[in-house]
């Protein structure tokens, strides 16, 4: 799309990096919404609407998340980029003690308790580290309790005290490549795309959820309300959510992997292109093709990567887009991550890690996804490779788990929806605790 003033992978690297500095505890917005503002007006976009080479650009954002929309001419499908924003960690109260926030294993703090405290970096709400503390004390409801009670202000961000981000020869490393790799990405394309020196149409949308790591709310709330300010998700679009995840899987995904004919995942042969979570295939509620599948296998056709289309299980933001949404076309761009949400194999706190090919391919994927994608007239053209339709006979739509998952998805939603508002996880003021209650009272009858 355009040429770099420095490689490609120095350019993805140094915007990963610096990422990484940010807090991004679940509900805790403030410090990253100012950071992809700021990210998005170093890019030219610091409005809500603007033309620049032809490129028509908007911009909005709500309790859910920011979001950028790309077009120029006329296209028949709109690509959607779902990127969310946040990590697993711990909101404090202002008293010196905190709610985990996100699937952290508590296992691994008492682990680590049994020996020593567990060190812990202090950010205020702002994002502005302010001093380095440690949990004393964890009990069964996820609270965790810090040494110095007084010092941090509610709503503040207590992070590992790990290093932010390391690079070697092969790899990165980061306390919070989930999702900080898939938001460089995200940021990555927007630039590229501004940067086209062809006619080619196109019309991109990228969504930055704020908060997954709990019950993917925000991803929730989007397909409740039928999409974002900026389009309405149905038929017509082909969503793609970009994701670190770990590879491991259980032994039932593994004889469905025998049975497909195809290769288990593994942390060495590039970025997954994904179409199921756990118990759940993206496209349930359609029995033709999912063209965003297709869109990915051949977009990789193009690329000179390697890449797996393989089966996963986990979570992730598609899980809520294929259980709500009005779009059928979901795949997934997960970037195999080792100790994801910080636990290693040993069960102890440590930074995640991907490979620095994997972050160059689904960079190069994607650009690619954009190019092909502007050219389609009608529907993406089928693929015989495609494994979405043959999944779904042993990963059966219409279960009850699928409806249980929907059930608490949107209770979870309801439940929250203060916080989602105001930024915050712990009430400050009247107002705020009366409406946190409201929520409550309101995600029983869900």
């Amino acid at each position: 799309m355009r040429t770099e003033s420095a490689p490609r992978t120095q350019v993805l690297h140094e915007k990963l990096e610096k990422l990484s500095c940010i807090p991004n505890t679940p509900f805790l917005k403030q410090a990253i919404a100012k950071t992809i503002f700021a990210e998005l007006c170093n890019l030219g976009i610091d409005s809500q609407f603007g033309i620049s080479n032809n490129i028509e650009h908007r911009v909005a954002t709500n309790e859910y998340g920011i979001y950028v929309r790309l077009k120029n001419g006329q296209t028949s499908k709109r690509v959607i980029i779902d990127s969310h924003l946040d990590h697993p960690a711990m909101a404090l109260d202002g008293k010196g003690k905190g709610t985990i926030l996100g699937s952290i294993d508590i296992n691994a703090i008492r682990r680590t308790l049994i020996n020593s405290e567990v060190p812990v970096r202090i950010y205020d709400p702002e994002g502005n580290q302010t001093f380095s503390s440690s949990i004393v004390k964890i009990n069964d409801k996820r609270e965790v309790f810090i040494k110095d009670k007084k010092q941090a202000a509610p709503n503040s961000h207590a992070i590992w005290d790990l290093p932010v981000f390391q690079e070697t020869d092969t790899h990165l490393k980061g306390l919070s490549l989930d999702n900080f790799v898939g938001v460089t990405l995200s940021l990555d394309l927007i630039s590229r795309i501004l940067s086209l020196d062809s006619d080619s149409p196109f019309d991109v949308e990228f969504m930055f959820p704020f908060v997954e790591e709990v019950r993917q709310i925000c991803s929730t709330g989007i397909s409740i309300s039928g999409g974002s300010p900026l389009g309405r998700i149905d038929e017509n679009c082909l969503l793609v959510v970009l994701e670190s995840a770990s590879v491991d899987i259980k032994q039932e995904y593994k004889d469905i992997c025998k049975e497909i004919g195809v290769n288990l995942p593994n942390y060495s042969n590039g970025p997954i292109i994904r179409v199921n979570d756990n118990q759940l295939v993206y496209s349930l509620r359609h029995n033709g093709q999912n063209q965003a599948e297709n869109l990915l296998l051949f977009a990789a056709d193009g690329v000179k990567h390697k890449f797996q289309h393989t089966v996963l299980q986990g979570v992730c933001n598609s899980s809520a887009y294929a259980l709500l949404s009005g779009t059928p076309h979901i795949a997934s761009i997960t970037i195999p991550t080792k100790h994801k949400h910080n636990v290693s194999v040993d069960g102890l706190i440590e930074l995640e890690e991907i490979s620095k090919s994997d972050l160059v391919a689904a960079s190069n994927l994607l650009e690619s996804l954009v190019q092909i994608a502007g050219t389609i007239e009608g529907n993406v053209p089928s693929r015989k490779d495609g494994i979405s339709p043959v999944l779904k006979k042993f990963i059966k739509p219409g279960t009850s788990l699928q409806a249980a998952m929907r059930k608490e998805m949107k209770a979870t939603l309801n439940y929250n929806t203060e916080r989602l508002r105001a930024g915050k996880y712990y009430p400050e003021t009247f107002t705020e605790k009366l409406n946190i209650n409201k929520d409550r009272i309101k995600s029983r009858f869900d």
